[in-house]
């Protein structure tokens, strides 16, 4: 599912790497996170896997497919959901649900059921803009499982949500 094999990365400003000579792999079925201080080069590493990041060094596998050579189909097959997620502040959740849906060539899930479990139901017509912060991480978090994903990235993904929703969403 996933293979990271000696993968180097430096930022053009730094005197060091950032990502220095890591390696692991996931299996399908495993759930795996990233552990350490802040600084550490975590939310780097996600953005190498989900092909934000080039530059890198070393060999990134992702659902068998090198990230330095993907295409489309790739973000097909992956969710992501970093810790600051953009929207179309003026307009409302459902809206923006709508929009990013239509840029996957997946079947989307329903997208007010996907609000009901996260709590939003009620704001769905609510512009962005006028969401709060824990809103909007959970709207990022809906947004991600939107088209279905075979894999998840999360980074952060409780980040300012009070305890009951950060448990609804480990729960999903």
């Amino acid at each position: 599912m996933i293979t990271v094999d000696n993968v180097f990365l430096k930022y053009p400003a730094a005197k060091e790497d950032t990502i220095n000579g890591i390696s692991f792999s996931v299996r399908e079925g495993e759930i795996f996170g990233f552990l350490g201080p802040s600084g550490a080069g975590k939310s780097t590493l996600q953005k190498i896997l989900t092909g934000v990041l080039r530059g890198y060094r070393g060999s990134v596998s992702v659902l068998g497919t090198e990230v330095k050579h993907r295409d489309n189909t790739f973000y097909e097959n992956i969710g992501v959901d970093f810790e600051f997620p953009n929207f179309y502040g003026k307009c409302s959740a459902i809206e923006n649900l709508n929009f990013f849906s239509s840029l996957y060539n997946r079947k989307p899930l329903p997208a007010m059921e996907l609000l009901e479990k996260v709590g939003l139901k009620e704001d769905a017509e609510k512009r962005v803009s006028d969401y709060s912060k824990g809103m909007k991480m959970r709207l990022g978090f809906v947004r991600a499982l939107l088209h279905n994903p075979k894999l998840l990235f999360l980074d952060e993904p409780t980040s300012g949500l009070d305890p009951s929703s950060a448990r609804t969403m480990k729960n999903m």
